[in-house]
């Protein structure tokens, strides 16, 4: 299973939201993505194998936007003593690739605000912003 509840959960109070918020959409997202703790239908996890070796996954599913021809990006992570080796790269390439060859024509995905590594990487893949959530706290 991709991130822990509780990773993810620390990761929405990251991005601004209160604990009782992030616990209950995460819990709810949780909830619907893996019923009984498997992967709900159109939801596809792959691990990232380097040399037959497990160093990380990604997941990929139905689109955020509910649009046919579009998949969305949960989640890749590579492992921390394998990250900057270039295996996320070659994980979203081979992600991007295996979407389209299941007729998608976009792969979509969100990424935290302070996610500084994440964003470079996307960037340098060529997606483009279609939204920016900000908050301020008062």
């Amino acid at each position: 299973m991709p991130v822990s509840l509780a990773e993810y959960i620390e990761s929405r109070i990251g991005a601004g939201e209160t604990l009782e918020l992030a616990t209950r959409i995460a819990t709810e997202q949780r909830a619907r993505t893996f019923p009984g703790g498997l992967p709900a239908p159109g939801h596809h996890l792959f691990n990232v194998l380097i040399d037959g070796v497990r160093v990380g996954m990604v997941w990929l599913g139905p689109s955020f936007s509910e649009d046919d021809e579009e998949r969305s990006l949960y989640n890749v992570e590579i492992d921390a003593g394998e990250q900057g080796l270039g295996y996320g790269r070659a994980a979203m390439r081979a992600a991007e690739a295996w979407t389209a060859a299941q007729g998608a024509t976009r792969l979509s995905l969100n990424v935290w605000g302070g996610n500084d590594v994440a964003r470079s990487l996307y960037d340098a893949l060529g997606y483009a912003v279609a939204s920016t959530h900000m908050y301020r706290d008062l």
